[in-house]
């Protein structure tokens, strides 16, 4: 059973489902009213809009009343069904939680975090040394005398820009990325079906995703200098697409020492967005509606790495 009245002023008592008046809508108010603590008053005067299958509808001990602040009310024979409907598949599991559950869970994530940074700074060393001597950037230096050269070799830049221009026409050639490969057995309808895939997903990749090329290019490009590198395929609901983007190693937080991404216990993605990206995100739906205060700038541990090498080299 699914119903729900909205009881107020008026002059007439209207069923909205069939238009039909019935001894359910009175008793409905009558229960209604001992709920509340106070008396019926006479039909007249009152107007009661029923929406759902009022066939049979009774007043239950779970029904939930509001009073509206217009002086109307809204009755809810079946909460646990709305709750059950309201919280879909895709629905924010965030609505459905305790204020005091989500403070918890969100202070033990954050600890669970700052672990996994502190237990990478080796990594993050190493990495902000390796970009020191790629050649990129001219130092002002005094040792050993004054004016003295401060230039890297760019011999390793030249080997990372070369790995990444053979890896992008091996990866994204003219004709796209996209390959297939008929597994089992083979029949020209098989056949014709995956000429049609790779077409669409050519099509897709190279069309209606324009980021895809540039950032698999980058993607190749933190390869070279870090190691490793991501890309994150995702629905972005303003574009109303899919849309491919590159996440830095830097911006993955990965407990340290795990050799498989899809096997561990916890993955941290750093996102940077506008407070405008966040403000459009809440009013889809995507994150709940919270207030979330004036943004600040925060450094990750590789760019206050980057920092503290440059204040010693300066300071030397």
């Amino acid at each position: 059973m699914d119903a729900a009245w909205i009881c107020g002023a008026g002059a007439d008592l209207r069923h909205g489902v069939d238009g039909k008046t019935g001894s359910g809508a009175l008793m409905a108010i009558w229960n209604m009213h001992n709920i509340m603590g106070k008396r019926p008053e006479p039909t007249e005067g009152v107007s009661v809009e029923m929406t759902g299958d009022m066939e049979g509808a009774e007043m239950q001990p779970d029904t939930v009343v509001v009073e509206l602040p217009d002086g109307s009310v809204t009755v809810d024979l079946n909460p646990q069904e709305t709750e059950k409907k309201s919280s879909g598949f895709d629905a924010n599991l965030a609505e459905f939680m305790q204020e005091a559950e989500l403070q918890k869970i969100a202070s033990d994530i954050m600890e669970l975090i700052e672990a996994d940074i502190n237990s990478r700074k080796d990594w993050v060393d190493t990495y902000v040394k390796g970009l020191d001597v790629l050649g990129l950037r001219y130092d002002e230096v005094t040792e050993p005398w004054d004016g003295a050269c401060g230039v890297f070799s760019t011999l390793l830049t030249e080997a990372a820009i070369r790995f990444q221009s053979e890896s992008i026409m091996e990866t994204f050639p003219a004709a796209g990325p996209v390959k297939t490969q008929i597994i089992g057995q083979f029949t020209p309808e098989i056949e014709e079906a995956g000429k049609r895939v790779k077409a669409d997903m050519n099509y897709q990749l190279t069309d209606k995703m324009p980021e895809y090329r540039s950032e698999h290019e980058r993607a190749l490009w933190g390869v070279a200098l870090a190691g490793s590198s991501f890309k994150k395929v995702y629905y972005d609901p303003s574009l109303e697409r899919q849309v491919s983007f590159y996440v830095p190693a830097e911006d993955v937080i990965l407990p340290y020492g795990v050799t498989n991404i899809r096997r561990t216990d916890r993955l941290t993605h750093i996102m940077r967005k506008t407070k405008n990206d966040v403000k459009k995100l809440q009013v889809s739906g995507f994150y709940r509606d919270v207030d979330l205060g004036e943004p600040y700038a925060s450094q990750t541990d590789i760019e206050k790495a980057g920092v503290d090498c440059m204040e010693v080299r300066m300071s030397a």
